[in-house]
């Protein structure tokens, strides 16, 4: 009879399991059926579970029709569960396990980590563990992984999951394993001390050591301390709020909420901490603390009435404002470790907390199956805080001991010494005075408030023309009429009040920071002056006042212009015995007719952006052909003109008269000595030079006369305006010697760009002859254009030869006559123009030609003002005005370019071979033939 009771109970289980499983097998459904074979190593639970947000009690009964139930991912987030958006605080996980039949009688441990969150399971229906809120007797097990011992009695059994949590977020993460039981178990222990006692015990700790800083803080006033105090206290609610220890005196849903408060409180403190050793910024400071007080005052309203509509949102912001400290204090201490390297602990550390963050963030929003690290990297880096900051006390400690051992040393034998002493100091001060009185370099020193001191010299008043010295703001005497812009001054005044009443260590950091030399406008006269910063530290080694040293360097200044001025007519007298001089002379009286508008506009009033921009293209063009004609003094000059205007304008957007005024007036007097040194020395040349290159050329006569003189005058007004041509034609001269130079005034750029000089090639017919203005212009061009080759097209050597070039560049120019003008072919032999690069850097810029389809629209952009595919800015190039200029001369002598191997760059390797040809359609004419065989081309 009982063996009958026993097959009957046998098959309806059978039906009811098969039952079961019928209704709840599903496609890609993991806990719908899990089969355990052994319990040898622990089974990874991880895949889709039923699931269900309906809070129903017989959701825990093994017979409960699943057939409504959804499957899910655990771990994982249970914001995309439902389609409706809806969020929910109460979800069900159900898993259908099958045991093999030689499990039977041993004990298991359902191995799962539910984050601070009230928790039932059970098995078959029965409650087998149960956490939900304060209790004496049992633990939480509040952020550690949950081991749930039972015992297998079938060979199928249900496993449920009641979780009720605010997360959104019910399996939260790794561990999530069905592991074999054993007494001692060595990964659960592991789970135990590291989510558990170990933080627990490290946030009393950096508590601890918090208190001891702030305690130091008090009686030294010295900003750090209190930074890393507060920082180690600031991390005690994320650390200590979700252990068992306060669960048992405070409700946990309460401590759950405000734990949060302790990561936005870590991430603040980390990021003003590093800050006292690199870049400080206060009004980022204030939109943190601001934020972080906001957000710390949402989550404490919040334990009072909960809203879970708001805690999604103020949590997410909890996590990304967090990481947006974390990227902004990884780059403060990234930069001061370049700038000291015993920081790199605190580098170190930092790192290691924003890796942490980031895995976390992807842990917290279900993107990733892990366990959470963010407590070993915020503890990572809090201590590399508290060492450093302990590193620093010792050093500290150390140096004041060492003092006070001097002083003890001192006071032995002070009252033997005193009237000794007394009367040195005296003769001392009286001495010092004398040598202070009589320095020819003005010494003077401020506190804290930036008023000057009653002690300083009086070669001070001598250099700054002004008796009203003592008392007055340091920066309203110095840099009220000065070239030192409003947000420079403004950054000087934050490095040095950083520095009173702290160690100089910071002084020293950013002294880089305080201006070495300026130009000032003094009683009408511009004064060039150097300054030299000195720290004045008190007993505790902090620094009270700053000593400042001015002098009066414009005398140097105008010597080392006299200088360069004599180099400059040796310059001079070398191109007057080559012949080039008349060529100077056009770019000298060229570049100041150039400038001439500009300054005129200046006296008037503030320079338009138009304007400021045609200004900067002029003073780009006076520096390539100051280095054509080797006047490297006015290349020099040329060449900082543009960094200063950029530096302007990078500053402010409105740039004013006088600033500018300051950095043309070098330029503008370097041109004009250029001018008075050309007059003195071409005055001694025979004038009969000047004449000739005045006069007609013999072969321009003869067509003239040819032409013309057997016309009669009907005939003549009849081609009045081919007369007129030929009339102009007559000033034209003979265009090889405009383009001499031009072979060899490459080789200091090369130089600078370690490249041989390129090989330039002339073609160039004898019989071509060319208007001056025109020649000019045509000179311009092949100085920008070959600088732009030399620069970016030809290689370095090392990539010539191994692509089989020789490694000196080529430059091969042809000049072609046509008609009444000619053709300028120009190509060089370098890699080309990268149109992908080109388009890139277009589309950054925002130009329409980078939308382009056609190639020959596309390479437009390197003739658009500011357009440069270099990396960076040098002296040769990057500014993106070379081509800019080439594109305004070819619009003015209406000549057209055109690139003769466009099809096949395009359908190639997307690079364009810099081979082009610029018809000038006037200008030129052709004179060949002797005595009466003349022939004009026309």
């Amino acid at each position: 009879m009982r063996s009958t009771r026993k097959l009957i109970f046998a098959l309806l289980s059978c039906f009811l399991w098969g039952g079961l499983l019928v209704a709840e097998s599903r496609e890609n459904c993991f806990s719908c059926d899990i089969k355990v074979r052994s319990l040898k190593r622990p089974l990874d639970l991880r895949g889709r579970w039923l699931f269900t947000r309906e809070d129903l009690p017989q959701n825990k009964d093994p017979e409960t029709d699943t057939s409504s139930w959804i499957t899910i991912d655990a771990p994982g987030t249970w914001n995309n569960a439902y389609e409706d958006g809806e969020t929910f605080e109460v979800g069900w996980y159900r898993g259908n396990f099958r045991f093999h039949s030689r499990l039977i009688g041993k004990k298991a441990v359902f191995y799962v980590d539910a984050y601070m969150s009230r928790l039932q399971i059970f098995l078959d229906g029965k409650e087998i563990m149960s956490r939900k809120g304060r209790h004496t007797h049992e633990q939480y097990h509040s952020i550690q992984p949950i081991p749930v011992v039972f015992e297998i009695t079938e060979t199928r059994h249900v496993i449920t999951m009641r979780v009720d949590t605010r997360l959104m977020m019910g399996v939260y993460q790794l561990p999530f394993q069905l592991r074999p039981y054993r007494e001692f178990d060595p990964v659960i222990t592991f789970y135990q001390l590291f989510a558990g006692e170990l933080r627990n015990i490290s946030a009393y700790v950096l508590l601890v050591f918090g208190l001891f800083f702030l305690a130091v803080y008090a009686r030294t006033r010295y900003a750090l301390y209190l930074a890393a105090g507060l920082t180690g206290i600031g991390i005690f609610p994320f650390y200590a709020f979700p252990h068992d220890n306060m669960i048992k005196l405070v409700d946990p849903e309460k401590l759950w909420i405000l734990h949060y408060i302790g990561i936005n409180c870590l991430a603040l403190g980390h990021v003003t901490y590093s800050q006292y050793f690199w870049k400080a910024t206060p009004r980022i400071n204030r939109i943190n603390f601001i934020v972080v007080a906001a957000l710390a005052g949402l989550l404490v309203a919040m334990t009072f009435n909960f809203n879970m509509f708001i805690f999604q949102i103020v949590r997410k912001v909890t996590f990304l404002y967090s990481f947006w400290m974390a990227m902004h204090l990884v780059w403060n201490c990234w930069h001061a470790f370049r700038a000291n390297s015993r920081l790199f602990i605190l580098l170190l550390g930092e790192a290691t907390f924003f890796v942490c963050s980031v895995h976390d963030i992807l842990l917290a929003l279900g993107l990733i199956h892990s366990t959470s690290l963010i407590f070993l990297g915020t503890l990572i880096s809090t201590t590399s805080i508290l060492y450093l900051t302990a590193v620093i006390f010792a050093e500290t400690y150390t140096q004041n001991r060492q003092l006070l051992m001097h002083v003890g040393e001192v006071n032995q034998n002070l009252e033997r010494t005193v009237a000794a002493r007394t009367h040195d100091l005296y003769e001392k001060k009286q001495n010092l005075s004398l040598i202070l009185q009589s320095l020819p370099e003005g010494i003077m020193a401020f506190d804290a408030s930036f008023r000057i001191l009653p002690e300083y010299s009086l070669a001070l008043e001598r250099i700054l023309e002004t008796g009203n010295i003592e008392g007055r703001d340091i920066f309203q005497l110095l840099f009220a009429h000065s070239s030192v812009p409003m947000d420079v001054q403004a950054q000087m005044r934050s490095v040095l009040a950083l520095s009173f009443d702290e160690p100089v260590l910071n002084f020293d950091i950013n002294s880089d920071l305080l201006v070495k030399e300026f130009q000032a406008s003094i009683r009408g006269s511009i004064k060039v002056l150097g300054l030299t910063w000195s720290a004045v530290m008190a007993e505790n080694n902090q620094i009270t006042r700053v000593l400042l040293t001015i002098s009066d360097v414009t005398q140097v200044k105008r010597l080392e212009r006299e200088s360069q001025r004599a180099k400059l007519r040796s310059k001079i007298v070398e191109a007057v015995l080559n012949g080039s001089v008349p060529r100077i002379q056009d770019f000298v009286v060229g570049a100041q007719n150039a400038l001439r508008p500009y300054v005129e506009a200046m006296k008037v009033g503030q320079l338009t952006d138009e304007q400021i921009t045609g200004l900067y293209r002029e003073v780009h063009t006076i520096k390539g052909n100051a280095r054509t004609f080797d006047l490297q003094d006015l290349a020099d000059n040329a060449h900082q003109v543009e960094k200063e205007f950029e530096e302007l304008k990078r500053r402010s957007e409105n740039m004013e008269s006088e600033q500018i005024v300051f950095i043309l007036q070098d330029l503008l007097d370097t041109l004009h000595h250029i001018e008075n040194v050309e007059t003195d020395v071409v005055a001694r040349l025979s004038r009969a030079e000047q004449q000739t290159e005045h006069n007609v050329h013999p072969r321009l006569w003869r067509m003239f006369k040819n032409r013309w003189e057997h016309l009669s005058p009907e005939h003549a007004a009849l081609e009045l305006p081919e007369l007129q041509q030929d009339i102009q034609m007559m000033s034209y001269r003979q265009a090889q010697p405009y383009f001499a130079d031009l072979v060899h005034g490459f080789d200091e750029i090369a130089a600078q760009l370690n490249k041989p000089a390129p090989t330039i090639h002339f073609d160039i017919p004898n019989e071509l002859f060319m208007d001056a203005a025109l020649a000019k212009a045509v000179n311009d061009i092949l100085v920008h254009m070959i600088r732009n080759s030399l620069d970016h097209g030809i290689e370095t050597p090392e990539l010539r030869r191994q692509a089989n070039k020789p490694e000196r560049g080529q430059v091969t120019i042809t000049f072609r006559p046509q008609g009444r003008g000619f053709i300028l072919d120009y190509v060089d032999d370098g890699c080309g123009l990268n149109l992908e690069k080109i388009r890139n850097r277009a589309m950054q810029l925002g130009l329409r030609e980078a939308l382009a389809q056609d190639p020959e629209q596309l390479v437009q952009s390197i003739f658009m003002h500011g357009f440069s595919t270099a990396e960076d800015v040098s002296e040769v190039s990057g500014r993106g005005v070379g081509m800019e200029v080439v594109a305004r001369e070819l619009r003015t002598w209406k000549a057209r370019l055109r690139w003769n191997q466009m099809a096949q760059a395009y359908t190639e390797a997307q690079l364009l071979p810099f081979d082009i040809s610029i018809l000038f359609p006037s200008g030129s004419v052709v004179a060949s033939g002797s005595g009466h065989e003349v022939r004009i081309a026309l």
